[in-house]
């Protein structure tokens, strides 16, 4: 692909990736990942489609809305356990659950990526651009893709501008309420997936 395009990097930013990085880490050396993790309740949010057609349709919708044809191709690759008792819980599970589920099972991904290939892997935080702006997380993309300092310097500029002219909003907006209307369990699982992956996240982030 690089021989293809005639350029010396080639960058790629979807959702997959975060379970297809460690094949592409596997396969290339010279590869690497930036894993950008957000909060858990605002993922779970985002991704929670109850009715209507998601036009993002990363999550897990509610087992009785009805899919587009884009909807049940997507659903294809989506992961979900396949043994323990998650999976036997699954039936159970409601939209939030499983979508708390999946931000937890795809960041352990990320997070085991990292463990593996701690040079090759940047782990980001998506907090850092309320606590420090964009230019912070921009910042922290650029290093983790392997640019040297004299290269961030040249392209932070331009990335900052294009990133400020862009606010990423849901679509059709939020179709769940904030965690503190969930039930018990919901709320007892995002506490405990939060806590393993904000823990894990903090050791490459203080």
């Amino acid at each position: 692909a690089l021989e293809d395009a005639g350029c010396e990097v080639i960058v790629d930013g979807a959702y997959y990736n975060a379970i297809l990085g460690p094949a592409i880490l596997e396969a290339h050396d010279s590869s690497r990942m930036v894993a950008i993790v957000r909060d858990c309740e605002s993922f779970v949010r985002s991704v929670t489609w109850l009715e209507g057609t998601d036009p993002m349709p990363v999550g897990w919708p509610d087992a009785a809305k009805e899919l587009s044809t884009r909807e049940r191709f997507i659903s294809m690759g989506r992961i979900r356990p396949t043994t323990g008792p998650d999976a036997e819980a699954w039936p159970s599970w409601g939209p939030i659950e499983r979508n708390i589920w999946l931000w937890q099972a795809t960041n352990r991904v990320l997070c085991d990526a990292k463990d593996r290939w701690p040079d090759r892997v940047a782990v980001v935080d998506f907090g850092i651009v309320r606590s420090e702006g964009i230019v912070a997380l921009l910042r922290q993309i650029l290093v983790g893709l392997g640019l040297g300092h004299d290269a961030i310097l040249e392209a932070l500029p331009a990335a900052a501008d294009e990133a400020t002219a862009r606010i990423n909003e849901r679509s059709g907006g939020y179709q769940i309420d904030g965690h503190a209307s969930w039930t018990p369990l919901q709320q007892e699982m995002l506490t405990t997936a939060t806590s393993e992956i904000q823990g894990r996240l903090r050791t490459w982030t203080t």
